[in-house]
C-alpha cells in the first residue's frame, strides 16, 4: 500500500490527473473502438487475481501479459495458491479456435509468439491437469507422480532459449505441485488455521500432529517459505 501511495504521489507531482475506474467487468467484455474490436477475457486466478487477455480480432493479435513468456522467464500461470485451471482452459480454447483469427501472441516481455506456441502451452496445461486428476483418483502420492510425469518433449525448446535442465525441472515440478494442491488440500491450510486460532504455539503443535498422522503428508517448501514471508511482512514474527 505504501509503495502504491508513493507511485500515486509521484504521478500527481508530474501533473497527472488521477481518475477512478468507471468500467469494470468480471468475466468478458467487448469494446468497440471505431474500426477495432477489443475483447477482454478474464483468465482466472493464475499469476495474479486480475490476469486479462486482450484480443483484437481485426489485427489477429492477442496480448497475454505475464502469463505466457519464455525468454529470460518461464510461463507464470501458476503463481497463486488457489488457481482456476478449468477457466484457463476455457479461455485458451476460446482464443485459439479458428474463428478467433489469432496469428500473433504478445507476451509481457521480449519477443512475440506465433499462435502455435500458445497452443503448445494450452496442451501442456490440459494434459497436466488431466494427468493430476487421474493420479489423485488412483491414490498416488504427489512424490510418486512427480517422478512419473516428466516435462513433455514439446517444451524442450526452452533449452535453446538458455534455460538449464535444472531450472526446467524446478519449473515443471512447481506446476505439478500447484495443480496437485487444487485437488488435495495442503497441510499448510491446517497450519494457517492453527495460527489464526492460537498463534505460533498452536501451529507448532498442529505441525507435529500432521507429521505423526501420515507418512504420505508432504509439505511444499516453497509454499511454506512464501507463507513465512506473508507472516513476516504482517509483523507476525513468532509465527
Amino acid at each position: 500500500v505504501a509503495f502504491a501511495a508513493r507511485n500515486l504521489k509521484g504521478m500527481e507531482s508530474r501533473g497527472c490527473q488521477l481518475a477512478p475506474l468507471t468500467i469494470t467487468f468480471n468475466d468478458r467484455m467487448t469494446l468497440q473502438l471505431g474500426d477495432l474490436t477489443v475483447r477482454l477475457l478474464h483468465f482466472g486466478r493464475a499469476h495474479s487475481t486480475g490476469d486479462i487477455f486482450l484480443h483484437i480480432p481485426e489485427e489477429g493479435l492477442l496480448f497475454t501479459g505475464d502469463l505466457f513468456l519464455d525468454q529470460k522467464w518461464l510461463p507464470l500461470f501458476a503463481g497463486l495458491r488457489t488457481l482456476e485451471i478449468p477457466r484457463w482452459i476455457e479461455v485458451l480454447n476460446d482464443v485459439l479456435q479458428p474463428e478467433s483469427a489469432v496469428r500473433t501472441v504478445i507476451p509481457g516481455h521480449i519477443g512475440t509468439w506465433p499462435r502455435e506456441k500458445l497452443a503448445l502451452w494450452r496442451d501442456y496445461i490440459v494434459q497436466l491437469w488431466q494427468a493430476v486428476q487421474v493420479a489423485v483418483k488412483e491414490g498416488k502420492t504427489l512424490e510418486e507422480f512427480v517422478r512419473q510425469y516428466p516435462l513433455p518433449t514439446s517444451c524442450m525448446y526452452l533449452r535453446d532459449l538458455g534455460h538449464t535442465k535444472e531450472r526446467l525441472q524446478r519449473f515443471h515440478e512447481g506446476n505439478i505441485r500447484a495443480f496437485w494442491r487444487q485437488l488435495v488440500p495442503s497441510p499448510l491450510q491446517e497450519i494457517e488455521m492453527a495460527i489464526q486460532q492460537g498463534g505460533a504455539d498452536a501451529a507448532e503443535k498442529r505441525f507435529q500432529e500432521i507429521q505423526a498422522r501420515a507418512k504420505g503428508v508432504s509439505f511444499d517448501e516453497k509454499e511454506m517459505n512464501r507463507y513465512g514471508y506473508e507472516l513476516l511482512t504482517s509483523g507476525k514474527l513468532p509465527e
